[in-house]
């Protein structure tokens, strides 16, 4: 897949897209940013649909108005409206034309619904007296039923407690069954709030567009799970050397949506690589920062992370962008 050029505004993509549809090319137009619509890229998905994709781009960009431009994107609404079976090709090509007549709430529900709740968990744990620290210190009686097993308020220390000899007992005995994904709607400051909503829409959306939104629910359910879980039982922390890459250590006090997040980076950065033609691309120095962060917070210099969940996020996305290439292996021996 290779980018061609961009258009200036919404408008001209759709009808660039209708026409690029009449002529039965290729091609994905998007935003240059998930929060930037004031320009939109064009690519051509096929290599050998490049040259032609970009010279009717350069056609269309001297002279938008022209007749054919107005007739295709008729042609193409026309063709829309009429009931028609949809072949179920391998690789999905972002339908834009369909698209950008709909609300980001109907293009991006799952990414949306997930970043007001965790703004509503936000508010109801936030102590006002404490400031911006206040995210989370307050034990809120709604935070209890959050944390990945029963948290309670110590009465000599007033700190916050849990009881270790129950360990999970609660998720199964009580059918307490939400708590390994719900602590990822758990935040305890304000950079941790912004820096993972900000990187959830970057790139739940850029999934959710291209996958759909049930899809991107089941894999953010999982990733969540998984990595919780795994955050629960151990902890990683290469301050105290080789022993503190993988060490038992079961507690509760942790939350956050970066688990998740890593988890859709994973996915994100390995289909990319592996099926060009798959839509999904990422910036070489997105992935650099991600994993530099990721290793800066196993060194202990960021403070109390969640490390394992991190981790583990990572590999689950990883693996699941991978998938192509190991059936396409498997069907091959």
């Amino acid at each position: 897949m290779r980018k061609v050029g961009t258009l200036p505004n919404q408008n001209s993509a759709r009808k660039f897209a209708h026409f690029m549809a009449s002529r039965k090319l290729r091609t994905q137009i998007e935003p240059q940013s998930q929060s930037d619509t004031s320009a939109y890229n064009v690519w051509a998905i096929e290599e050998d649909q490049r040259h032609e994709v970009a010279e009717h781009l350069e056609e269309y960009l001297a002279n938008p108005n022209d007749v054919k431009f107005k007739t295709s994107a008729a042609k193409v609404v026309d063709k829309s409206t009429k009931p028609a079976p949809q072949k179920r090709t391998r690789f999905r090509q972002f339908q834009m034309s369909r698209e950008w007549d709909q609300s980001i709430w109907k293009r991006c529900p799952t990414t949306l619904t997930l970043i007001v709740l965790t703004g509503m968990v936000t508010a109801l744990g936030f102590n006002v007296e404490d400031g911006i620290e206040g995210f989370g210190r307050q034990l809120q009686p709604f935070l209890t039923w959050l944390y990945i097993v029963p948290v309670l308020e110590d009465p000599e220390s007033g700190r916050d407690a849990w009881i270790p000899a129950l360990g999970l007992k609660s998720i199964y005995l009580n059918g307490q069954v939400w708590r390994p994904f719900t602590p990822m709607f758990i935040h305890f400051g304000v950079f941790h709030l912004l820096f993972n909503l900000m990187w959830l829409w970057s790139l739940g959306a850029s999934i959710e567009l291209r996958r759909g939104w049930w899809r991107l629910l089941i894999f953010i359910l999982a990733v969540a799970g998984v990595s919780n879980l795994m955050e629960f039982w151990f902890d990683c922390d290469l301050q105290e050397g080789l022993s503190g890459i993988l060490r038992y250590d079961p507690s509760p006090f942790f939350g956050g949506m970066s688990g998740v997040n890593y988890g859709l980076f994973g996915f994100i950065w390995i289909r990319a690589r592996l099926v060009p033609r798959s839509g999904f691309m990422i910036h070489d120095q997105t992935v650099f920062l991600l994993l530099i962060w990721l290793v800066a917070c196993t060194t202990g210099m960021i403070g109390p992370v969640a490390n394992v969940a991190h981790i583990m996020g990572l590999l689950m996305g990883m693996a699941v962008g991978a998938l192509p290439l190991i059936k396409l292996k498997s069907q091959t021996r």
